[in-house]
């Protein structure tokens, strides 16, 4: 898992990545995001640049709680390398409370699409590695392929309190 972590950090843009603890996470958000990050004005998602920004940012963490908002406002399409998951583990790749998303992402009925290719010891992959918040009006297209892990096109695990609707996959899993 250490070298596909490796090939993550090398691939992804890392003008945003902060330490993950409290206040520098946020400032992160704030920095790479429009808007306030509130119901009626939440972070806006306008590119891949700001998903790999979103992925990087909360790599090993617990992010979020309803209490904050993200809103994609148009298709966006990653395959051209390999996707990192929102709130991936930085260590074992495990999804539990302490490394999920917790937010609200409002996908505003566009699309994303995205590839994983995972091979080793990888866990914990999809859109997101595990997610405990809402998640809505999305749909996502690409593939996965992996031989070890927790796998699904939204996330890995939905946690407790997860809330997810109106999500259409249209991506093809081989595990």
């Amino acid at each position: 898992y250490a070298n596909a972590a490796a090939n993550f950090l090398e691939i992804t843009p890392s003008k945003y990545l902060s330490d993950n603890s409290g206040n520098e996470t946020m400032d992160a958000i704030f920095e790479a995001f429009e808007g306030q990050g509130t119901q009626a004005d939440p972070f806006l998602i306008q590119s891949a640049e700001d998903m790999w920004a979103l992925s990087d940012i909360t790599r090993g963490i617990n992010f979020g709680d309803s209490s904050i908002y993200f809103k994609l406002t148009a298709d966006i399409d990653l395959s051209a390398k390999n996707w990192n998951p929102i709130c991936a583990s930085a260590n074992t790749g495990w999804v539990t409370s302490a490394n999920s998303f917790n937010a609200n992402f409002d996908g505003n009925g566009k699309t994303i699409t995205f590839v994983g290719n995972y091979t080793g010891d990888t866990w914990a992959k999809g859109l997101f590695s595990g997610i405990g918040g809402y998640v809505h009006d999305l749909t996502l297209r690409g593939s996965i392929t992996m031989d070890k892990g927790r796998v699904g096109s939204l996330a890995s695990m939905a946690l407790t309190g997860a809330k997810i609707e109106n999500v259409t996959s249209y991506v093809d899993i081989t595990a």
